[in-house]
């Protein structure tokens, strides 16, 4: 799913009051993408569902704020992209934190 920070950050500062809120970007290349996509979508929607992510890549690449950490998820296993994901997330600690991975 892709979200953009803009777009959903009213509610979650609404949601958590005082927050200070850290983005995470967790991305990966087009071969990754290309990959995951035609493993998970067996059907012909496989590349409609390419064309939008492509079109995403752009989208995130222009909307993400200066402060957002980016994860790179290439050629990763999903629990390798958990451990890197809760070790940036545990950076972002105290009172007020909010880790918000995008």
């Amino acid at each position: 799913m892709f979200t953009t920070l803009s777009s959903e950050l009213s509610w979650i500062s609404d949601a958590v009051p005082n927050a200070d809120i850290t983005p995470i970007r967790l991305i990966a290349d087009l071969p990754t993408l290309k990959a995951r996509i035609y493993r998970r979508d067996i059907d012909s929607g496989a590349g409609d569902q390419l064309r939008r992510t492509i079109q995403q890549l752009d989208q995130m690449r222009q909307s993400d704020q200066a402060d957002t950490e980016v994860i790179d998820t290439s050629d990763q296993h999903v629990s390798g992209t958990c451990r890197c994901t809760r070790q940036s997330a545990q950076v972002c600690t105290g009172e007020r934190a909010l880790s918000l991975i995008l």
